[in-house]
Protein backbone atom coordinates (compact mmCIF):
# COMPACT_ATOMS: atom_id res chain seq x y z
CA UNK A 1 0.00 0.00 0.00
CA UNK A 2 1.28 3.55 -0.59
CA UNK A 3 2.06 5.70 2.30
CA UNK A 4 1.33 9.03 1.38
CA UNK A 5 -2.88 8.71 1.91
CA UNK A 6 -6.07 7.61 2.23
CA UNK A 7 -9.22 8.15 -0.01
CA UNK A 8 -11.47 9.51 1.71
CA UNK A 9 -14.04 9.35 -1.15
CA UNK A 10 -16.52 11.61 -3.06
CA UNK A 11 -20.39 12.64 -1.83
CA UNK A 12 -22.39 11.24 -3.91
CA UNK A 13 -26.49 10.69 -4.05
CA UNK A 14 -27.40 7.33 -3.73
CA UNK A 15 -31.49 5.93 -4.45
CA UNK A 16 -32.29 2.14 -3.44
CA UNK A 17 -35.74 0.48 -4.10
CA UNK A 18 -36.52 -2.82 -2.77
CA UNK A 19 -39.46 -4.36 -4.85
CA UNK A 20 -41.88 -1.32 -5.10
CA UNK A 21 -40.67 0.34 -1.71
CA UNK A 22 -38.07 3.44 -1.82
CA UNK A 23 -35.63 2.57 0.93
CA UNK A 24 -33.99 5.20 3.51
CA UNK A 25 -30.54 5.53 2.22
CA UNK A 26 -29.54 6.85 5.71
CA UNK A 27 -30.09 3.12 7.01
CA UNK A 28 -27.08 2.25 4.51
CA UNK A 29 -24.13 1.00 6.17
CA UNK A 30 -22.20 -0.27 3.05
CA UNK A 31 -23.22 -1.41 -0.47
CA UNK A 32 -20.64 -2.45 -2.63
CA UNK A 33 -21.01 -3.44 -6.36
CA UNK A 34 -18.23 -5.49 -7.98
CA UNK A 35 -17.91 -6.21 -12.15
CA UNK A 36 -15.28 -8.46 -13.08
CA UNK A 37 -14.22 -10.14 -16.36
CA UNK A 38 -14.36 -13.76 -14.98
CA UNK A 39 -17.97 -13.69 -13.75
CA UNK A 40 -20.18 -12.62 -16.14
CA UNK A 41 -22.80 -10.68 -14.25
CA UNK A 42 -22.08 -7.83 -11.70
CA UNK A 43 -23.06 -8.65 -7.99
CA UNK A 44 -23.94 -6.60 -5.39
CA UNK A 45 -23.66 -6.44 -1.61
CA UNK A 46 -26.09 -4.90 0.83
CA UNK A 47 -26.52 -4.27 4.36
CA UNK A 48 -28.70 -2.21 5.66
CA UNK A 49 -30.06 -1.21 9.71
CA UNK A 50 -33.70 -2.01 9.68
CA UNK A 51 -36.80 -1.43 12.12
CA UNK A 52 -38.54 -4.58 11.20
CA UNK A 53 -39.94 -3.07 7.25
CA UNK A 54 -37.88 -5.68 5.43
CA UNK A 55 -38.88 -8.91 7.89
CA UNK A 56 -42.72 -7.92 8.90
CA UNK A 57 -44.13 -5.16 6.90
CA UNK A 58 -42.45 -6.56 3.29
CA UNK A 59 -40.41 -9.26 3.72
CA UNK A 60 -37.84 -10.19 1.69
CA UNK A 61 -39.04 -12.97 -1.85
CA UNK A 62 -36.99 -14.97 -3.63
CA UNK A 63 -35.99 -12.89 -6.88
CA UNK A 64 -37.15 -9.22 -5.64
CA UNK A 65 -35.77 -6.66 -7.62
CA UNK A 66 -32.93 -3.49 -6.11
CA UNK A 67 -33.14 -0.93 -8.04
CA UNK A 68 -29.64 1.37 -7.77
CA UNK A 69 -29.32 4.95 -9.09
CA UNK A 70 -26.10 6.69 -8.34
CA UNK A 71 -25.38 10.43 -8.92
CA UNK A 72 -23.55 12.77 -8.17
CA UNK A 73 -26.63 14.95 -6.90
CA UNK A 74 -29.91 14.69 -6.95
CA UNK A 75 -30.50 16.78 -9.92
CA UNK A 76 -27.73 15.34 -11.61
CA UNK A 77 -29.02 14.07 -15.21
CA UNK A 78 -25.69 11.82 -15.68
CA UNK A 79 -27.23 9.07 -13.57
CA UNK A 80 -25.85 5.55 -12.83
CA UNK A 81 -29.13 2.90 -12.76
CA UNK A 82 -28.94 -0.63 -11.89
CA UNK A 83 -31.72 -3.34 -11.04
CA UNK A 84 -30.16 -6.50 -9.63
CA UNK A 85 -31.85 -9.21 -7.94
CA UNK A 86 -31.62 -10.83 -4.86
CA UNK A 87 -30.01 -14.35 -4.27
CA UNK A 88 -29.82 -14.92 -0.56
CA UNK A 89 -29.84 -12.37 2.83
CA UNK A 90 -29.28 -12.89 6.48
CA UNK A 91 -30.99 -11.44 9.25
CA UNK A 92 -29.52 -10.27 12.23
CA UNK A 93 -30.97 -8.84 15.35
CA UNK A 94 -29.40 -6.33 17.74
CA UNK A 95 -29.09 -6.88 20.99
CA UNK A 96 -31.97 -4.55 21.60
CA UNK A 97 -34.48 -6.49 19.62
CA UNK A 98 -35.36 -3.44 18.02
CA UNK A 99 -33.51 -2.87 15.10
CA UNK A 100 -32.21 -5.93 12.60
CA UNK A 101 -28.72 -5.82 10.27
CA UNK A 102 -30.17 -7.27 6.75
CA UNK A 103 -27.05 -8.40 4.26
CA UNK A 104 -28.33 -8.77 0.96
CA UNK A 105 -26.73 -10.33 -2.02
CA UNK A 106 -27.21 -10.64 -5.46
CA UNK A 107 -26.66 -10.84 -9.65
CA UNK A 108 -27.50 -7.98 -12.31
CA UNK A 109 -31.24 -8.45 -13.59
CA UNK A 110 -31.09 -10.44 -16.53
CA UNK A 111 -34.05 -12.44 -18.13
CA UNK A 112 -33.93 -15.68 -18.97
CA UNK A 113 -30.25 -16.35 -17.55
CA UNK A 114 -31.12 -19.32 -14.80
CA UNK A 115 -33.78 -21.47 -16.01
CA UNK A 116 -32.51 -24.56 -17.02
CA UNK A 117 -33.48 -25.46 -20.94
CA UNK A 118 -32.50 -28.12 -23.19
CA UNK A 119 -31.39 -27.06 -26.93
CA UNK A 120 -28.77 -26.98 -30.09
CA UNK A 121 -27.23 -24.25 -32.25
CA UNK A 122 -26.79 -26.02 -35.41
CA UNK A 123 -23.31 -25.23 -37.11
CA UNK A 124 -23.07 -21.35 -35.73
CA UNK A 125 -19.48 -20.06 -33.98
CA UNK A 126 -19.38 -19.29 -30.62
CA UNK A 127 -19.84 -15.48 -31.61
CA UNK A 128 -23.31 -15.97 -32.87
CA UNK A 129 -24.23 -18.60 -30.15
CA UNK A 130 -23.39 -16.13 -27.70
CA UNK A 131 -25.32 -12.85 -29.62
CA UNK A 132 -28.44 -14.80 -29.62
CA UNK A 133 -28.34 -15.68 -25.69
CA UNK A 134 -28.12 -11.66 -25.20
CA UNK A 135 -30.87 -10.81 -27.41
CA UNK A 136 -33.33 -13.69 -25.57
CA UNK A 137 -32.10 -11.61 -22.34
CA UNK A 138 -33.02 -8.33 -23.03
CA UNK A 139 -29.16 -7.18 -23.03
CA UNK A 140 -27.74 -5.23 -25.85
CA UNK A 141 -24.87 -7.16 -27.52
CA UNK A 142 -21.35 -5.96 -28.37
CA UNK A 143 -18.41 -6.78 -30.14
CA UNK A 144 -16.31 -3.93 -30.27
CA UNK A 145 -13.54 -5.76 -32.30
CA UNK A 146 -15.83 -7.69 -34.28
CA UNK A 147 -14.24 -10.80 -32.92
CA UNK A 148 -15.02 -13.82 -35.63
CA UNK A 149 -14.36 -17.67 -33.78
CA UNK A 150 -13.33 -20.26 -36.27
CA UNK A 151 -15.49 -22.34 -33.71
CA UNK A 152 -18.70 -23.82 -36.48
CA UNK A 153 -20.25 -26.30 -35.19
CA UNK A 154 -23.07 -27.92 -33.17
CA UNK A 155 -23.20 -26.23 -29.86
CA UNK A 156 -25.62 -28.55 -27.69
CA UNK A 157 -27.22 -26.79 -24.32
CA UNK A 158 -28.15 -29.76 -22.55
CA UNK A 159 -30.19 -29.56 -19.49
CA UNK A 160 -28.05 -25.93 -18.35
CA UNK A 161 -28.99 -22.61 -17.82
CA UNK A 162 -28.10 -19.22 -20.33
CA UNK A 163 -25.31 -18.69 -17.64
CA UNK A 164 -24.02 -21.85 -17.08
CA UNK A 165 -24.16 -22.29 -21.21
CA UNK A 166 -22.03 -18.73 -21.38
CA UNK A 167 -18.99 -20.74 -19.00
CA UNK A 168 -19.54 -23.87 -20.89
CA UNK A 169 -19.05 -22.06 -24.43
CA UNK A 170 -16.34 -19.36 -23.17
CA UNK A 171 -14.37 -22.42 -22.43
CA UNK A 172 -14.60 -24.26 -25.81
CA UNK A 173 -14.40 -20.89 -28.44
CA UNK A 174 -11.75 -20.96 -30.71
CA UNK A 175 -9.42 -18.21 -31.66
CA UNK A 176 -6.13 -18.75 -33.19
CA UNK A 177 -3.18 -18.24 -30.89
CA UNK A 178 -6.10 -16.25 -29.04
CA UNK A 179 -9.10 -16.46 -25.77
CA UNK A 180 -12.43 -15.27 -26.10
CA UNK A 181 -13.93 -13.40 -23.10
CA UNK A 182 -17.49 -12.77 -22.15
CA UNK A 183 -18.57 -10.71 -19.62
CA UNK A 184 -22.05 -8.39 -18.82
CA UNK A 185 -20.94 -5.12 -17.70
CA UNK A 186 -23.44 -2.34 -15.21
CA UNK A 187 -23.90 -0.81 -18.39
CA UNK A 188 -26.45 -3.61 -19.51
CA UNK A 189 -24.17 -4.51 -22.35
CA UNK A 190 -23.39 -8.06 -23.05
CA UNK A 191 -19.75 -7.62 -24.43
CA UNK A 192 -17.60 -10.26 -25.73
CA UNK A 193 -13.79 -9.77 -26.38
CA UNK A 194 -10.54 -11.39 -27.06
CA UNK A 195 -7.74 -11.09 -25.45
CA UNK A 196 -5.11 -10.23 -27.87
CA UNK A 197 -7.57 -7.69 -29.41
CA UNK A 198 -7.50 -6.04 -26.23
CA UNK A 199 -3.64 -5.85 -25.99
CA UNK A 200 -3.63 -4.67 -29.33
CA UNK A 201 -5.30 -1.71 -29.13
CA UNK A 202 -4.82 1.98 -29.54
CA UNK A 203 -6.85 3.56 -27.37
CA UNK A 204 -5.31 4.19 -23.63
CA UNK A 205 -5.94 5.75 -20.68
CA UNK A 206 -3.44 7.19 -17.99
CA UNK A 207 -3.24 6.92 -14.53
CA UNK A 208 -1.70 8.75 -12.06
CA UNK A 209 -0.35 9.20 -8.27
CA UNK A 210 -1.84 12.21 -6.50
CA UNK A 211 -3.64 12.63 -3.46
CA UNK A 212 -4.76 16.12 -3.99
CA UNK A 213 -6.96 14.82 -7.73
CA UNK A 214 -7.68 12.35 -6.04
CA UNK A 215 -9.94 13.70 -3.73
CA UNK A 216 -11.73 16.32 -6.58
CA UNK A 217 -15.19 16.38 -6.25
CA UNK A 218 -15.57 18.12 -9.54
CA UNK A 219 -14.11 16.71 -12.43
CA UNK A 220 -11.07 18.97 -13.59
CA UNK A 221 -11.59 20.05 -17.11
CA UNK A 222 -8.33 21.41 -17.61
CA UNK A 223 -6.97 17.84 -17.52
CA UNK A 224 -5.39 17.43 -20.78
CA UNK A 225 -5.80 13.79 -20.98
CA UNK A 226 -8.46 12.95 -18.73
CA UNK A 227 -6.00 11.52 -16.33
CA UNK A 228 -7.40 8.70 -13.70
CA UNK A 229 -5.49 9.77 -10.55
CA UNK A 230 -5.17 7.26 -7.62
CA UNK A 231 -3.69 7.74 -4.10
CA UNK A 232 -3.09 4.37 -2.92
CA UNK A 233 -2.50 0.82 -4.41
CA UNK A 234 -1.67 -2.68 -3.94
CA UNK A 235 0.86 -5.30 -5.66
CA UNK A 236 -0.94 -8.96 -6.05
CA UNK A 237 1.06 -11.33 -7.22
CA UNK A 238 -0.09 -15.21 -8.45
CA UNK A 239 2.56 -15.76 -10.86
CA UNK A 240 4.32 -18.57 -8.01
CA UNK A 241 0.77 -20.08 -7.80
CA UNK A 242 0.40 -20.37 -11.46
CA UNK A 243 3.59 -21.62 -12.69
CA UNK A 244 3.44 -23.98 -10.08
CA UNK A 245 -0.11 -25.04 -11.14
CA UNK A 246 0.21 -25.06 -14.91
CA UNK A 247 3.95 -24.31 -15.44
CA UNK A 248 5.22 -21.90 -19.26
CA UNK A 249 3.14 -23.90 -21.37
CA UNK A 250 0.05 -26.49 -21.84
CA UNK A 251 0.13 -29.60 -23.30
CA UNK A 252 -2.99 -31.92 -24.27
CA UNK A 253 -3.70 -35.28 -25.47
CA UNK A 254 -6.51 -36.17 -27.37
CA UNK A 255 -8.48 -38.58 -29.85
CA UNK A 256 -9.45 -36.43 -33.05
CA UNK A 257 -12.17 -36.94 -35.18
CA UNK A 258 -10.82 -39.82 -36.86
CA UNK A 259 -10.67 -41.79 -33.81
CA UNK A 260 -6.46 -41.24 -33.77
CA UNK A 261 -4.40 -39.77 -30.52
CA UNK A 262 -2.82 -36.75 -30.82
CA UNK A 263 -0.39 -34.51 -28.83
CA UNK A 264 0.21 -30.77 -29.17
CA UNK A 265 1.35 -28.62 -26.79
CA UNK A 266 1.36 -24.65 -26.56
CA UNK A 267 2.82 -21.81 -24.86
CA UNK A 268 2.76 -19.02 -26.99
CA UNK A 269 1.30 -15.63 -25.18
CA UNK A 270 1.83 -11.78 -25.85
CA UNK A 271 2.41 -9.67 -23.24
CA UNK A 272 2.63 -5.56 -22.29
CA UNK A 273 5.42 -6.06 -20.49
CA UNK A 274 9.73 -6.87 -20.89
CA UNK A 275 9.87 -9.83 -18.44
CA UNK A 276 7.27 -12.92 -18.52
CA UNK A 277 7.06 -15.17 -15.32
CA UNK A 278 9.66 -17.06 -16.46
CA UNK A 279 12.37 -18.90 -14.61
CA UNK A 280 15.46 -20.09 -15.69
CA UNK A 281 15.02 -23.52 -13.72
CA UNK A 282 11.49 -24.31 -15.22
CA UNK A 283 11.93 -23.14 -19.03
CA UNK A 284 10.32 -25.49 -20.97
CA UNK A 285 8.12 -27.34 -18.48
CA UNK A 286 5.23 -28.17 -20.29
CA UNK A 287 1.78 -29.03 -17.76
CA UNK A 288 -0.19 -32.29 -19.86
CA UNK A 289 -3.96 -32.52 -20.15
CA UNK A 290 -4.79 -35.52 -20.37
CA UNK A 291 -7.79 -35.21 -22.53
CA UNK A 292 -9.28 -38.61 -23.84
CA UNK A 293 -12.89 -38.91 -25.49
CA UNK A 294 -14.78 -40.73 -28.46
CA UNK A 295 -18.31 -39.34 -27.78
CA UNK A 296 -18.89 -37.59 -30.96
CA UNK A 297 -21.45 -39.03 -33.40
CA UNK A 298 -20.85 -36.52 -36.54
CA UNK A 299 -17.94 -34.79 -37.66
CA UNK A 300 -20.01 -31.78 -37.29
CA UNK A 301 -20.59 -31.59 -33.52
CA UNK A 302 -17.19 -30.94 -32.68
CA UNK A 303 -15.13 -28.32 -34.56
CA UNK A 304 -11.73 -28.81 -35.08
CA UNK A 305 -9.86 -27.20 -32.63
CA UNK A 306 -12.40 -28.11 -29.86
CA UNK A 307 -10.12 -29.91 -27.81
CA UNK A 308 -7.07 -27.07 -28.17
CA UNK A 309 -9.57 -24.59 -27.33
CA UNK A 310 -9.94 -26.12 -23.60
CA UNK A 311 -6.32 -26.26 -22.84
CA UNK A 312 -5.60 -23.18 -24.82
CA UNK A 313 -8.35 -20.84 -23.07
CA UNK A 314 -7.34 -21.93 -19.46
CA UNK A 315 -3.86 -21.29 -19.83
CA UNK A 316 -4.17 -17.80 -21.29
CA UNK A 317 -6.25 -16.84 -18.62
CA UNK A 318 -4.05 -17.70 -16.14
CA UNK A 319 -1.50 -16.59 -16.98
CA UNK A 320 -1.90 -13.09 -18.66
CA UNK A 321 -3.85 -12.00 -15.09
CA UNK A 322 -1.00 -13.75 -12.39
CA UNK A 323 0.26 -9.84 -11.82
CA UNK A 324 -2.34 -7.74 -10.80
CA UNK A 325 -2.36 -3.72 -9.08
CA UNK A 326 -5.41 -2.25 -7.32
CA UNK A 327 -6.00 0.84 -6.91
CA UNK A 328 -7.94 2.92 -5.47
CA UNK A 329 -9.05 6.00 -7.76
CA UNK A 330 -11.34 9.04 -7.88
CA UNK A 331 -15.13 8.20 -7.98
CA UNK A 332 -15.81 10.19 -11.53
CA UNK A 333 -12.97 8.47 -13.08
CA UNK A 334 -14.94 6.54 -16.17
CA UNK A 335 -12.97 3.34 -16.27
CA UNK A 336 -14.37 0.17 -18.04
CA UNK A 337 -13.62 -3.20 -18.33
CA UNK A 338 -10.43 -4.37 -20.80
CA UNK A 339 -9.67 -0.51 -20.81
CA UNK A 340 -6.09 -0.69 -21.28
CA UNK A 341 -4.09 2.00 -18.56
CA UNK A 342 -0.77 3.73 -18.80
CA UNK A 343 0.11 3.41 -15.20
CA UNK A 344 2.64 5.45 -13.30
CA UNK A 345 3.13 4.34 -9.78
CA UNK A 346 5.27 6.27 -7.45
CA UNK A 347 8.80 4.84 -5.98
CA UNK A 348 8.97 3.94 -2.91
CA UNK A 349 12.75 4.59 -2.50
CA UNK A 350 12.66 8.25 -4.04
CA UNK A 351 9.26 10.47 -4.21
CA UNK A 352 10.76 12.44 -7.14
CA UNK A 353 10.97 8.85 -9.67
CA UNK A 354 8.21 6.13 -10.69
CA UNK A 355 8.33 2.53 -9.78
CA UNK A 356 9.92 1.71 -12.96
CA UNK A 357 9.38 -2.07 -12.16
CA UNK A 358 5.43 -1.85 -11.89
CA UNK A 359 4.49 0.90 -14.05
CA UNK A 360 3.32 0.18 -17.52
CA UNK A 361 0.29 -1.22 -19.11
CA UNK A 362 -1.93 -2.82 -17.90
CA UNK A 363 -5.66 -3.91 -18.61
CA UNK A 364 -8.68 -3.39 -16.30
CA UNK A 365 -10.13 -6.56 -15.29
CA UNK A 366 -11.93 -5.61 -12.05
CA UNK A 367 -14.16 -2.49 -10.93
CA UNK A 368 -15.53 -2.38 -7.57
CA UNK A 369 -17.97 0.35 -6.50
CA UNK A 370 -18.41 0.88 -2.43
CA UNK A 371 -21.07 3.03 -1.48
CA UNK A 372 -20.75 3.67 2.83
CA UNK A 373 -22.94 5.36 4.54
CA UNK A 374 -24.49 9.10 4.16
CA UNK A 375 -23.63 8.34 0.34
CA UNK A 376 -19.52 8.34 0.14
CA UNK A 377 -18.71 6.76 -2.88
CA UNK A 378 -15.33 4.74 -3.06
CA UNK A 379 -14.01 3.45 -6.30
CA UNK A 380 -11.39 0.19 -7.20
CA UNK A 381 -10.24 -0.92 -9.95
CA UNK A 382 -8.32 -4.36 -10.38
CA UNK A 383 -5.72 -4.61 -13.12
CA UNK A 384 -3.83 -7.33 -14.73
CA UNK A 385 -0.94 -8.40 -17.14
CA UNK A 386 1.49 -10.98 -17.38
CA UNK A 387 4.76 -9.65 -16.04
CA UNK A 388 6.54 -6.78 -14.89
CA UNK A 389 9.62 -4.47 -16.61
CA UNK A 390 13.15 -4.43 -15.91
CA UNK A 391 15.00 -2.95 -12.65
CA UNK A 392 18.12 -1.29 -12.96
CA UNK A 393 19.88 -3.97 -11.66
CA UNK A 394 18.00 -6.89 -13.83
CA UNK A 395 18.46 -6.63 -17.27
CA UNK A 396 18.42 -10.15 -18.41
CA UNK A 397 15.24 -12.24 -16.87
CA UNK A 398 13.45 -14.37 -19.79
CA UNK A 399 15.13 -17.36 -21.08
CA UNK A 400 14.07 -18.26 -25.12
Amino acid sequence: MSEFGQLPGQQFYLEITIGKDRYNPNNIQYLVIKEWIFNILPTIELQIIDEGYLTEVVPIEDATDIKIVLAKNEDDKNTKEMTFTIDDYNVGIQGDNRKSIVTISGHLKADNMFRSQGRSFSQQNSARVLEQIAIESKLKFSNPHNIVPSDSMTWHQSAKSNYDFIRHVIKRAYIPSDSMFCYINTENEFVITSLNSEIEKKDVKRAKFSVENSELNVKDDEDPDDTIWFNTYSIVNYSGYFNKRVGYGVGYAYYDLDGKEQFKEFSNIKKLTKLSFRNKKNVGDIFYYNTNTQDYVESNVYSEKYFESISRNHFLMDNFFANSVVLNVNALSQVNLMDTLDVDIPSLISREQSNKVMSGFYLVAGVQHEISNGGIYRKKIALGRNGMNESSAVKKYEVE
